[in-house]
């Protein structure tokens, strides 16, 4: 597949002369990161053997290979990093290629000073504060990276958040859109890593700040809503839960690698030392979540257990709320429901089903009324507890349309049940598994009825 491997450019109604590859792999293709390991293969056989790295448990690492990223690890400053350069340059030169020394770092937990020689012909090395290391900052100075990285998962979760509601706000349907860019692009590249930190509590509630603006866009219902609906109807998984999971997730690899001895040496000296935040953090983890130890356990043991725990919280959070006794579960957890579109039903819908249609009975409603009893019962010389549930299926003002509109019929099946009025409100809003087609209908009667007892509080 390399041989007489060339191309050629197109050029009017001609080809330009051939350009011949004599080096490197092709971009983009499956083999490409096979091939580059077994060219180097090499060097990490020579580098091990030369013992100069830290020992754990027995097994010195002295070097880290990741693609064309490459770190050394020296127990001595000067002179055992000098000794692993200047194998890294000749093999690279017996290989034809070449070390770019302008991009390599060099990290010293020493005194500062120092110069660092890969060749003759090269310009030395000096140390350096900060290095980057797979798009992750890293310090062996004891200097607070953390913060700087949490810094930049809000202002990019910030971004993602305002990009994808700027471009969704026309064309296709925005509702899946919205979720479907924050759930494939953003959270991956907000949480990138967050399975090897420990991130603070304050930047988990900023970040669920902002996940939470989004699920509110993808519903269409006001920043009032209760984090909960996001959860429930948009699918988006809590940000704490998401880290659990990746951190459990990460953790659960690590425990159960059987093939590589040098990495089983450093996950046993990492987790045996529970005054590293790290260590600690996990190890709750995975109690809270169910589990004595991560050792035998099977990734998808792990996500499943998660996956229910994480719900759990959810339901727990939804029943300490009472405005949202009315909150039917998902059809199917963490995926956008089928009744959510960009459509006016959907907005209503979603807006019963938060309990924020917007009465009065939380803020002044668009009339600029503020309630916590029904008005137009009041009138009446009845007291009534204001909220979506009277309004939909008690309000004797609305009677008339509540009829017309077929939900009275379907009040009068559930009580000969004998099912409680919240219940009833629950099914009718999607607990009864209805359809999307018949929840859609069903939220052109409720905003009818919605529309009437407007129409009355405007004129009483």
């Amino acid at each position: 597949m390399y041989y007489n491997d060339c191309v050629q450019v197109r050029l009017g109604n001609g080809l330009s002369a051939p350009l011949w590859f004599t080096k490197g792999v092709k971009q983009g293709c499956v083999l490409s990161p096979l091939l580059f390991a077994l060219y180097l293969s090499g060097l990490g056989r020579v580098l091990h053997s030369m013992k100069e790295g830290v020992n754990f448990s027995g097994v010195v690492v002295s070097a880290l290979l990741f693609a064309d990223d490459l770190v050394l690890i020296s127990r001595t400053r000067i002179r055992g990093m000098n000794k692993l350069l200047r194998t890294v340059h000749r093999f690279c030169t017996n290989m034809r290629m070449k070390l770019a020394v302008e991009k390599t770092v060099i990290l010293s937990s020493g005194p500062t000073g120092g110069r660092w020689v890969v060749s003759g012909d090269e310009p030395s090395l000096e140390a350096s504060l900060i290095a980057k290391y797979l798009g992750v900052d890293l310090s062996i100075k004891g200097r607070n990276l953390v913060k700087a990285r949490e810094a930049r998962m809000i202002s990019t979760a910030r971004a993602y958040a305002h990009t994808i509601m700027g471009c969704t706000r026309t064309g296709l349907d925005r509702s899946a859109t919205a979720q479907r860019l924050w759930e494939c692009c953003a959270i991956p590249a907000i949480l990138y890593a967050v399975e090897a930190m420990v991130v603070s509590k304050a930047t988990v509630a900023e970040l669920e700040k902002i996940q939470s603006f989004v699920a509110r866009f993808v519903l269409q219902v006001p920043r009032s809503s209760s984090k909960a609906i996001g959860y429930t109807d948009a699918g988006m998984m809590p940000i704490e839960h998401r880290i659990v999971a990746r951190s459990l997730g990460y953790l659960q690899a690590l425990t159960n690698r059987k093939k590589d001895p040098i990495l089983k040496g450093v996950v046993a000296v990492v987790l045996e030392d529970m005054s590293d935040p790290w260590t600690a953090q996990a190890q709750a983890w995975t109690r809270m979540v169910g589990f004595a130890t991560l050792a035998g356990v099977t990734k998808a043991q792990v996500s499943t257990k998660v996956e229910l725990w994480s719900i759990s919280q959810i339901q727990s959070l939804v029943k300490e709320q009472r405005s949202l006794v009315a909150l039917s579960e998902p059809d199917r957890w963490f995926s956008l429901q089928p009744h959510v579109n960009d459509s006016p039903n959907s907005r209503t819908l979603n807006r019963f089903r938060a309990a924020d249609v917007g009465l009065g009975n939380r803020r002044p409603n668009f009339l600029g009324g503020a309630y916590k009893e029904c008005p137009l019962c009041l009138m009446g010389g009845t007291v009534s507890r204001l909220d979506e549930i009277h309004v939909v299926l008690e309000c004797p003002a609305v009677g008339f349309t509540r009829r017309a509109k077929g939900i009275e019929a379907y009040l009068v099946g559930q009580l000969g049940n004998r099912n409680p009025i919240e219940l009833i409100m629950r099914g009718y809003l999607g607990g009864d598994g209805a359809d999307p087609k018949t929840m859609m209908a069903r939220a052109g009667a409720l905003q009818c009825v919605l529309n009437d007892w407007f129409r009355q509080v405007s004129l009483a």
